[in-house]
């Protein structure tokens, strides 16, 4: 055995010795501090990150798990001196969506990525950007919260997360899950391969709303139904009519329209329809459209 295996094997064995009282002690603190409900979305949040099936649910499972830790939430990607914003809650997506920025417009994220240390900065165009103040419009917030991603000691990515109401030390345990998780360091934080011209940026940014919005109207017009149908973990059966007329839709207007489109619309069904339970789609659901 060489001297890597080895300290690997003895790093490997100190953290599971280690584990149970991290686990206590983070339950008690947060018993401590009255937050019942950390506990249960912090587990919620590392399931999401280790069923994620591509790079594009990891990083929505991440920008979806820190809104539960504050109010509006983004995923940045660092990359050749620039970052480009791969996932977002709270706003409009096609307001940054697949926006790639120079990091020397942003000092507070330049500051993240060379110091490898969560920042916190003032809401203003000199420090993180025209772009990102522009499209996170919230008078009432002051700062926000940029937190590193880091993987072999390189910051590869920037959570941000803003809000009336941040809860900073689980946004800094959320990362550190994140980065751990089986996507982390390899597909989830690695940019793209392809640089999107400004078109397909367009186009995504479209094709994510389309999902969204179809996906939620489908929610609401036919609520007795969706419950019904996760009931029996049935959806696609009790609703394949509305299902398979959305799949070709989407497929018209946008997987005719570019050769490196995502199916968002699965994603979107799995997570809002299914409750990010893609059994609960059923065994006659036909997957994600290539």
């Amino acid at each position: 055995m060489d001297t890597t295996s080895l300290i690997r094997g003895t790093l490997d064995q100190t953290w599971e010795a280690l584990r149970p009282q991290l686990e206590a002690s983070l339950a008690g603190q947060w018993k401590n501090q009255g937050n019942q409900n950390a506990i249960f979305t912090m587990a919620q949040a590392a399931r999401w990150l280790d069923r994620a099936e591509n790079r594009e649910q990891w990083r929505l499972a991440l920008v979806e798990a820190a809104a539960k830790f504050s109010d509006r939430s983004a995923l940045f990607l660092i990359d050749a001196g620039s970052m480009i914003c791969v996932a977002v809650h709270g706003i409009l997506e096609d307001s940054m969506a697949m926006t790639f920025i120079p990091l020397h417009e942003a000092p507070a994220f330049q500051s993240v990525v060379d110091t490898g240390e969560t920042v916190t900065a003032l809401r203003r165009s000199a420090e993180l950007s025209a772009a990102v103040s522009k499209a996170f419009q919230a008078p009432e917030v002051k700062k926000a919260h940029l937190l590193p991603l880091q993987s072999k000691g390189k910051v590869l990515a920037v959570l941000y997360a803003e809000g009336l109401t941040v809860d900073l030390p689980a946004l800094e345990l959320l990362v550190s899950i994140a980065a751990g998780s089986s996507l982390g360091s390899s597909g989830g934080l690695v940019p793209a391969a392809e640089t999107y011209s400004k078109k397909d940026q367009t186009l995504h940014a479209k094709a994510k709303h389309f999902a969204r919005v179809k996906t939620a109207v489908l929610l609401l017009d036919r609520p007795l139904d969706v419950r019904a149908g996760r009931r029996r973990r049935a959806l696609y059966s009790t609703l394949h009519g509305e299902i398979d007329s959305l799949r070709k839709d989407f497929a018209s207007q946008f997987f005719s329209r570019s050769s490196n489109m995502v199916d968002y619309l699965h994603l979107e069904l799995i997570r809002t329809l299914a409750n990010d339970d893609a059994k609960l789609l059923g065994t006659e659901y036909p997957g994600p459209m290539l």
